[in-house]
């Protein structure tokens, strides 16, 4: 996914795409990440770096059995 495709979705819409498999969330994670660095050139609005890489498996929430 490229920039370009991603700023034409909002969260729905990815989220659609990534339910019927046209991307992945990794390459939408990519994309937003590649979004905000662009953004964060042009207005150094970034307080701390985005430095982590993006995920291989999606995040899930904790089970209620885990929460305290």
């Amino acid at each position: 996914m490229h920039i370009h495709e991603y700023t034409r979705y909002d969260a729905v819409g990815l989220r659609n795409l990534i339910k019927s498999g046209e991307v992945t969330a990794a390459e939408v994670e990519t994309a937003a990440r590649e979004a905000l660095a662009a953004a964060d050139e042009r207005v150094n609005g970034l307080a701390l770096p985005s430095s982590r890489r993006p995920s291989a498996t999606p995040r899930t929430a904790p089970s209620p059995a885990c929460r305290s």
